[in-house]
């Protein structure tokens, strides 16, 4: 039987990881780490593209990835707020 494949966004460490290593205790596919911005759609779809090309399919996507800058919003670099909202859109277009 072909183990399901998983890609994990963010899994890199913390929440991530910890996601991708129970997938992995129950049995799907080994891992495939591929350097990817997920505030960029390109980026995005050549993980996918990647992940198809090595295990010919795809059974779920976890979308871990994300990107925080904390403090006052009113005292936070522009450049920070558009970087966390790029994430989430990519990611959610893609």
């Amino acid at each position: 039987m072909t183990r399901p494949v998983v890609l994990v966004t963010g899994a890199g460490r913390g929440i991530g990881r910890a996601t991708a290593e129970a997938f992995a205790h129950e049995g799907w596919a080994e891992a495939l780490f591929v350097r990817t911005d997920v505030a960029s759609p390109r980026s995005i779809e050549r993980a996918v593209r990647t992940a198809f090309r090595r295990f010919r399919r795809l059974d779920c996507v976890v979308n871990n990835a994300g990107v925080l800058t904390a403090g006052p919003l009113a005292k936070l670099p522009l450049s920070d707020l558009e970087r966390m909202i790029a994430v989430t859109s990519a990611v959610r277009s893609s």
